[in-house]
């Protein structure tokens, strides 16, 4: 806008000046025409001060002062027919460069005022001021109208904008808005998106958020999402390793009347994945437990085999011991405890020295308190040699 405004002060405004005055134009057009070269860049350095103060206010102002200097110029040379051509001419150009209703209405009526008092002044109605009156108010009126129009069209274009922004920055999703250069396919331009797209890729602003979808889209997915035919989808997920954030990105292609662009929607799937691995894991543990039961099971059925099969063994290898009545039998471990015996040993040896043998009990001890010490150290050298 600013550029615009440049432009028309320092070379369409003195291109015009400089038409007028060969065209033996009045020369207070030329003048007010060579005006908007101060006053344009003014503007421009006042707005950018004072931020308050808004451009259209200040053209507002700056055109209605012209207007005024000209209706009295109209006055003072008598309504001549030139001079109100260019009247007419001058009001429905600053009126259409306003673009703002009410600015637009506040000019017809301080331009009416000035011309309906300046012409009660003059108190002539010729045949020549008579349309060029009713052409001014009806041009007057067709602005008014129209800008009526369009401001109401625009604001419900600015509701419905609205509408959908407040739909779009709802939390969970976002949107982004992108083209492709031709010239240059490596590189991605993004043309409008949502709030929740700088939460969704940690981005403060739009150059750090175009920064980041040129960096995690390779070129060969460019190239692929470049050549997406209508209706046709890109998906990919994109890991953000130092916030351990997973992001869904699915892409579409739209065609639009300035061009084709593409549409990319994220979505943040970091607890969905969790929870499918979660789910997974715990699927893996329950099969896992349910193979380990089996085995267990089998495992506790052959334990259960095996003692049976050692009491069997017990019992049995005890009916040996004790169906050798005529057999003293006694088995010890390693440090000499008792282990087994069988009755006929243990009848046999309380009887020849009053000392009763129980599973357990040390025997070196008990042949201590029955032999000598000599016959003791050799019985204890016996055994440990055995």
């Amino acid at each position: 806008m600013t550029k615009i405004l440049f432009l028309f002060a320092f070379i369409i405004s003195p291109f015009f000046a400089f038409i007028f005055f060969k065209l033996k134009v009045p020369v207070i057009y030329s003048i007010l025409m060579l005006s908007s070269v101060i006053f344009f860049p003014i503007f421009i350095l006042l707005d950018s001060k004072f931020k308050k103060l808004k451009l259209p206010l200040l053209y507002f102002i700056f055109f209605t002062v012209i207007q005024s200097i000209l209706c009295f110029d109209l006055y003072q040379h008598q309504f001549t027919s030139l001079r109100l051509t260019f009247f007419i001419g001058m009001f429905a150009l600053l009126n259409f460069a306003l673009q703002r209703f009410w600015y637009s209405l506040i000019y017809f009526v301080v331009v009416f005022i000035q011309f309906s008092i300046y012409l009660i002044l003059y108190n002539n109605w010729n045949t020549d001021v008579a349309p060029v009156y009713a052409l001014f108010i009806s041009i007057g009126i067709s602005f008014l109208a129209v800008y009526f129009s369009r401001d109401k069209m625009i604001r419900k274009l600015q509701d419905y904008n609205y509408y959908l922004k407040r739909i779009l920055n709802n939390p969970g999703n976002g949107f982004v808005l992108f083209e492709i250069e031709e010239k240059n396919i490596d590189y991605i331009n993004i043309t409008d998106y949502n709030n929740e797209s700088f939460n969704l890729l940690n981005s403060a602003e739009s150059k750090e958020l175009e920064k980041r979808f040129n960096t995690f889209l390779s070129g060969e997915d460019k190239k692929t999402i470049k050549n997406l035919e209508r209706g046709n989808l890109f998906q990919m997920q994109y890991y953000l390793n130092q916030e351990s954030k997973i992001i869904d990105v699915r892409i579409i292609s739209l065609w639009f009347k300035s061009g084709k662009y593409f549409l990319a929607t994220l979505v943040d799937i970091t607890q969905q994945i969790k929870k499918q691995n979660q789910l997974t894991k715990e699927m893996i543990r329950a099969e896992l437990a349910e193979e380990t039961n089996k085995i267990l099971e089998v495992e506790i059925k052959e334990r259960i085999l095996a003692k049976q099969k050692a009491q069997q063994e017990a019992l049995r290898t005890r009916s040996i011991f004790e169906s050798s009545s005529e057999t003293l039998l006694l088995t010890l471990d390693l440090e000499f405890n008792v282990l087994m015996y069988n009755s006929h040993f243990n009848s046999y040896f309380q009887n020849q020295t009053e000392i009763s043998f129980n599973e357990g009990d040390h025997f070196i001890a008990h042949v201590e308190k029955i032999f000598s010490p000599l016959h003791y150290r050799y019985i204890r050298l016996l055994l440990q040699s055995v």
